[in-house]
């Protein structure tokens, strides 16, 4: 709600304010929305792969006691 209140240039808005702009009315453009969900997960993806080891070496680093 913030950023659709706050952010009035549409060259600045948020993914979920995007997506969501375009509906037109009662009509969902699926093919639009999927293509901007995958779009938007690939970056997400990546950055998870890339961190992954740290991730889940400072859980092991966390969980020993001693």
């Amino acid at each position: 709600m913030y950023p659709l209140a706050l952010i009035q240039s549409p060259t600045r808005t948020t993914v979920t304010v995007g997506v969501t702009a375009m509906r037109q009315g009662d009509v969902l453009a699926w093919g639009e929305i999927m293509a901007a969900g995958t779009i938007v997960t690939f970056p997400v993806l990546l950055f998870f792969i890339a961190i992954y080891k740290r991730i889940a070496g400072g859980l092991l680093a966390g969980s020993v006691k001693g």
